[in-house]
């Protein structure tokens, strides 16, 4: 083991350890910057791994590396998360993803690979980011959608294509991870937003004596009872 790798292990334990303090009190500013110190100091030594060059030489080493990265990178995710730090999350996200691809054949696949795919669709779709949203759907195997983490957000974003807001409002008590409740929230001012928006494209279709159609009636109230137990919940 190099001594780039050794301490890496070493710094990456010490972040584990925080981070599943930080995630029991998540209210806790102390646990939060002792978890992004850990982290930084985690990058700095990560600066030392020559993964490509050392796949030539010694690759048990560089395998160990790859892995050790790959988990600095995901927990990052998970704290980025929590800490509602999306720009970090989205960079955190985009590296790790590089991980996965590039190296799928050479280790065995994390545990955490589903659930940060989930979290990486329910970002796009919190910000209302649908081609996106499709596009990396894509990328993903057809295998893979039936993991529990991916296929939350794809059964939330087909709920918000059939406009059943109620649905969307009810998924928030079935996350497949507490990490998804971050996005849950955002996608509830979306959704807000969007029943807002609905509802006056409705009441602007009136006829020449201001009536409303029963249908468009009915599914503006409907949207606005939506609207108000949206307003309960955030």
């Amino acid at each position: 083991m190099s001594a780039a790798t050794g301490k890496v292990k070493k710094l990456l334990q010490a972040f584990r350890k925080a981070f599943k303090a930080y995630e029991k009190n998540p209210k806790s500013n102390s646990l939060k910057v002792k978890c992004e110190d850990s982290l930084a100091s985690i990058k700095i030594a990560m600066l030392d791994f020559d993964i490509e060059g050392t796949l030539e030489t010694d690759a048990k080493s560089a395998k160990e590396q790859i892995i050790l990265l790959r988990e600095a990178l995901e927990l990052a995710s998970f704290l980025s998360v929590m800490t509602e730090d999306m720009k970090s999350f989205e960079r955190h996200v985009s590296q790790v993803m590089v991980i996965y691809r590039d190296y799928s054949g050479l280790v065995i696949e994390s545990p955490r690979k589903g659930t940060i795919l989930g979290l990486n669709l329910m970002c796009l779709l919190a910000q209302n980011k649908l081609s996106e949203f499709h596009t990396e759907l894509e990328l993903i195997p057809e295998e893979a959608r039936q993991d529990v983490y991916v296929s939350f957000p794809v059964e939330v974003e087909q709920r918000l294509m059939e406009g059943s807001y109620s649905k969307v409002l009810g998924a928030q008590k079935s996350v497949p991870s507490a990490h998804y409740s971050t996005f849950m929230r955002m996608l509830v001012a979306t959704v807000k937003e969007r029943i807002s928006e609905v509802s006056s494209k409705a009441y602007e279709s009136t006829g020449e004596e201001g009536k409303i159609g029963l249908k468009s009636r009915e599914f503006v109230h409907e949207s606005l009872g939506y609207a108000t137990e949206l307003e309960r919940i955030v």
